[in-house]
């Protein structure tokens, strides 16, 4: 079973409430073009960006994979977290966004 959830909220409030606060991981977490629809007030993509801490602190732990990307050519060849670093399982030329997988687990 496959479910896409597309909101229009912070996203580091809207990742609490449905992930952190429930105990529950997404298999895949997709940061596409973040801050596009009005802007983020932060680097989301940062390693050191309250989102990802917010992420890395959910007790189910990180998604087992990353799809990163976004409009732009060349700018999205390397996944935003290192703990997604590795090679890239596929490329979506649509949004020139690739998929990770997560450093040191087996995924989902």
């Amino acid at each position: 079973m496959f479910s896409l959830l597309y909101l229009g909220g912070e996203m580091s409030a809207v990742y609490q409430g449905l992930y952190c606060r429930l105990g529950i991981s997404p298999a895949i977490l997709a940061i596409i073009s973040p801050g596009a629809l009005g802007g983020e007030w932060e680097g989301v993509p940062s390693n050191d960006s309250f989102f990802k801490k917010s992420v890395q602190l959910n007790p189910a732990g990180m998604p087992g994979h990353l799809i990163y990307g976004g409009f732009g050519r060349g700018f999205y060849e390397y996944p935003c977290w290192t703990e997604y670093q590795g090679e890239r399982i596929v490329q979506l030329p649509e949004r020139y966004a690739g998929l990770w997988k997560l450093a040191g687990n087996g995924g989902v």
